[in-house]
């Protein structure tokens, strides 16, 4: 009863089922021609679960969320036993609207900083993208960190930095306050693209406080594109990129 959405007279979902000849089921997909409904969450040690949802549609609309107990945001409700992450006895009358967002941002990602004391979320507002710090023991913002055009890809979490891999290198910092610090966002030229398309969250990267150090294995077209022994290394700071090299085993 908690997440009361009315339905729009466009919204309709398409249920196709695939049977075999003897009628059993070999595939099935759900499909929404209005409504982009998903979610973003994180879980912490001391039992409680933070999310959000996507609330635009494929026109550009908002969905309605005026029925929802507090309104559009961010939702919380304890679960478990502190420490444990486990599922069990979830808490749903802790269920609440504990931080309220404006329904023109577009939700991208929903996170934790190391220690777990703020919530770390990552929007689109127009052509800009923003990292908004949330105080968990208050829920309230704390910091609103704006990150430009950079082009939303894959995102690489670390303890004292994070790297968005777009159509740009974006890498913001964690300084000894605990706050965050934009640093750079560089494109890497056409020709190492085939490069940067692997610079993804299972590369092994590194920050030295001004350049980004990240090294893979390589993939070529000499390889088919699959994996080989052979790795390479990139070195990308303010300027965009500083070294690039593959090394053949």
């Amino acid at each position: 009863e908690f997440f009361r959405i009315p339905v729009d007279e466009r919204d309709c979902i398409e249920v196709v089922v695939d049977r075999d000849q003897s009628n059993g089921m070999m595939s099935q997909s759900v499909s929404s021609d209005h409504l982009q409904l998903y979610s973003e969450s994180v879980l912490t040690e001391d039992g409680m679960c933070y999310f959000t949802l996507n609330n635009k549609t494929y026109d550009g609309g908002v969905m309605d969320s005026s029925l929802i107990p507090g309104g559009y945001g961010i939702y919380s409700f304890r679960f478990g036993e502190p420490g444990t992450y486990s599922a069990s006895g979830v808490d749903l009358d802790s269920l609440e609207m504990s931080h309220s967002l404006d329904e023109q941002i577009t939700i991208l990602h929903l996170s934790l900083n190391k220690e777990q004391t703020k919530l770390l979320l990552f929007t689109q507002e127009e052509e800009e993208y923003f990292l908004s710090v949330i105080d968990r023991a208050t829920m309230e913002l704390s910091q609103k960190l704006a990150l430009g055009s950079l082009g939303w890809g894959e995102i690489c979490e670390y303890d004292d930095f994070i790297v968005i891999v777009g159509e740009k290198v974006t890498l913001i910092a964690v300084t000894e306050d605990g706050s965050y610090d934009f640093k750079f966002s560089v494109s890497i030229e056409e020709s190492e693209c085939q490069t940067l398309m692997k610079l993804t969250t299972e590369a092994s990267m590194d920050y030295d406080g001004e350049y980004l150090i990240a090294a893979n294995w390589f993939m070529g077209q000499e390889s088919h594109w699959m994996e080989t022994c052979d790795f390479y290394l990139l070195i990308c700071g303010p300027e965009g990129l500083a070294y690039y090299g593959v090394y053949r085993n």
